[in-house]
């Protein structure tokens, strides 16, 4: 059976994907300071999802203690073990099994670009949005950003009293009572029909898809400036003020 690993790929953006190792060896010298604290062994793996090779590194120090016909072979233990258990290998999840612990991949997975301090609901959206982002579902993203955004401004509204007028609102409607509030300048307001425009493009034109990341840049960037502002900034400003009055 192949050695399988379950991966977060960092070329295509899938997230537990299967990646078959191709090989693996003592690992040398880290003469670029890429390798994790601890690799022993790396190795070179495939994308179940995008076929893209990446650079696996993994701890085996506590196989060598275990007796097995694969000796200090560290591909024929994994194999070894896959054929034997019949399923797919985490180095992560079954170390106690194999002895051996996987630490990382190379290239570093793309980072989720998440502002900090949202409220859960709105973190969510953000975290599907940028998800499907990092594996090119342009689409998804577009239409997960919108939902991000849309909670903030339902937040928003309910924390002002007026969230009574939100039964059955879209967020066209909701940007419309935001503007007659005048809570926000009006740069922010283009921001959310920027992101409502592209969501709605996503989620409803029949003709034609995104096709780039280009494409629903606006909608990523604008959604996170005006997650920013309104939640990350604020808890910001308050944990300053609270260490200045500490000091």
């Amino acid at each position: 059976m192949a050695v399988q690993l379950i991966v977060s790929c960092p070329f295509c953006g899938r997230e537990e994907v299967g990646a078959q190792m191709k090989g693996a060896w003592k690992a040398g010298a880290d003469a670029f300071g890429v390798k994790p604290e601890g690799a022993e062994g790396e190795g070179v793996a495939i994308c179940g999802a995008c076929n893209s090779a990446m650079i696996v590194y993994f701890d085996f120090s506590a196989a060598r203690k275990l007796s097995h016909p694969a000796g200090h072979d560290p591909l024929g233990r994994i194999r070894d073990f896959a054929r034997n258990e019949n399923r797919l290998v985490s180095l992560v999840d079954v170390r106690e099994e194999t002895g051996f612990a996987m630490l990382g991949v190379l290239p570093n997975p793309p980072l989720q670009e998440v502002p900090a301090h949202l409220p859960p609901k709105v973190e969510r959206a953000m975290v599907d949005a940028e998800r499907a982002f990092l594996r090119r579902d342009w689409n998804g993203a577009a239409a997960h950003y919108r939902k991000a955004v849309d909670r903030a401004v339902s937040m928003i509204l309910r924390k002002v009293g007026s969230g009574d007028k939100l039964a059955g609102k879209m967020l066209g409607a909701k940007l419309g009572i935001l503007e007659d509030a005048g809570l926000l300048p009006e740069p922010m307001l283009d921001w959310i029909r920027i992101v409502k425009d592209q969501g709605n493009f996503a989620l409803h034109e029949d003709d034609r898809d995104f096709d780039s990341a280009a494409e629903i840049e606006p909608a990523r960037r604008f959604a996170r400036l005006l997650l920013e502002y309104l939640f990350t900034l604020p808890e910001e400003v308050r944990l300053a003020r609270e260490g200045v009055v500490q000091d």
